[in-house]
This record gives structure tokens, C-alpha cells and sequence, in this order.
């Protein structure tokens, strides 16, 4: 695997921004998971390329994976990042089509590989399988659907406070301590950026406003946590 280098309306948040895990994933990967192979990849390894043809989809194990694409002159818009335990690469492969992605490990990652021929026997012997799988692809097709409908009508306000919301819904996980959800890896804000068309400077000036308005905030790692509005 190659090298790269990894590089209006106010918001308020919901009251209720859910957390689904990805059980659909982990269970697709436990029952197919004398299938896999298990790959150490370095950060910044790509892991697929954009235009590769698809033949294996993957679980990250542990790690960070980043989605992104990238148009003919290079430049590259992050689609979304990868979950532990969360399945990528399925859509082309379940599809029979070039990645229209491309992965790269954020960080030192072992992911599974699922060869396509050999998991599609075994969920020919559990059906049940073919739903989870479902679940999943509806899931991420509804996070491509609120990102092009942000890109496409929204102000980087709005771009971004939609953006952490689907974040929190995908990858989110409960922080008690604070009373709201975490996201589930520590994001930049050229990343944040890089996700709406915006920039840093001002992915950094609403992150401060909406933590000052008590609506975001970080834990003692750096994690965005989504905070629950109160009052309200």
C-alpha cells in the first residue's frame, strides 16, 4: 500500500443526538470473520486509492481511517472518517465498481480485509446478514445526502453545525460526564474545514462561538463533545 501525506441561523444542538453503534458492522464482521486477513498499516498508507477496482471491502480494527476524494488536479474534500469496528469500502465492492474514494490511515491502524466472492457465500447461508449490510449502506447514504445538501444550500455556519451533528449520529459515543456525545476521534479544524469547503480560520471562529454559547466543547483529549441544550 502507498504513501501519502495526511494532511446565518444560529445552532443549538438537539436535544437528543443519538448514538447508533455500528452493531450492523460488528456483526457482519464477526460472522465473516474467519474470512479476513488483518493488515498493520503505517499512517498515511493508503489503504484503497480512487478508481481502484474493488474486489475486498474492510473493518477498521483500531486506528483512524479518513475518506476522502479528490478531483483531476488534486485537490481533496474528506468525506467522512472510519469508527473501531466500523466496515468501509463496501459500497463498491457489494457494487461491483471502481472505489469512487479513496482510505488513508490517519494513524498507525490494523484493519481486516474481506475478500467479496467469499463473503458473499456466507451470507447466502445467513440472510439475516444481507440486512445488516443494508442498514449500513442506508446509514452512510444518508450522511452523503445531508453533506451534499449542506454543500450545496447552506452558509459554513450551518455547513459545519449540520456537519457535527451527522458526525455525532455516525460516530458518537455517550459522555456522560459532560452530558451530550463525543465524537469518536479527535478532529482538526482543517479537517472540519476540508469536510465543508471552508477554511480554518473559519472553522476556528465558530467552533469558539458555539463553545462559548455552551453548545460544543473538548474533553482532556481534544474530542469534540456535542453538548445537550438545556432549558430549551
Amino acid at each position: 500500500m502507498a504513501r501519502r501525506r495526511v494532511a446565518a441561523k444560529r445552532w443549538q444542538a438537539p436535544d437528543d443526538l443519538t448514538c447508533p453503534v455500528v452493531a450492523e458492522e460488528t456483526r457482519i464482521a464477526e460472522v465473516c470473520g474467519d474470512l479476513c486477513t488483518v493488515r498493520d498499516v503505517a499512517r498515511g498508507t493508503w489503504i484503497y486509492r480512487q478508481g481502484d477496482v474493488s474486489q475486498s471491502f474492510y473493518q477498521l480494527v483500531d486506528g483512524g481511517v479518513q475518506i476522502y476524494v479528490a478531483d483531476p488536479d488534486g485537490r481533496e474534500q474528506v468525506v467522512t472518517w472510519v469508527a473501531p469496528g466500523g466496515l468501509f469500502g463496501e459500497a463498491a465492492c457489494f457494487g461491483w465498481m471502481a472505489y469512487a474514494t479513496s482510505a488513508v490511515a490517519t494513524a498507525r491502524s490494523r484493519v481486516r480485509v474481506f475478500p467479496r466472492d467469499v463473503v458473499l457465500e456466507r451470507i447466502r447461508d445467513h440472510p439475516d446478514l444481507a440486512v445488516d449490510l443494508l442498514r449500513s449502506l442506508a446509514r452512510k447514504m444518508h450522511l452523503f445526502a445531508v453533506q451534499l445538501e449542506r454543500a450545496a444550500f447552506r452558509s459554513a455556519s450551518e455547513r459545519l453545525a449540520l456537519l457535527l451533528e451527522a458526525l455525532a449520529a455516525q460516530y458518537g459515543e455517550p459522555a456522560a460526564e459532560f452530558g451530550g456525545v463525543r465524537l469518536h476521534q479527535r478532529i482538526t479544524h482543517e479537517e472540519l474545514a476540508r469536510m465543508i469547503g471552508s477554511t480554518r480560520v473559519t472553522v476556528t471562529r465558530e467552533i469558539a462561538r458555539l463553545t462559548q454559547a455552551g453548545h460544543v466543547r473538548r474533553d482532556a483529549s481534544g474530542r469534540l463533545v456535542l453538548l445537550h441544550r438545556r432549558g430549551a
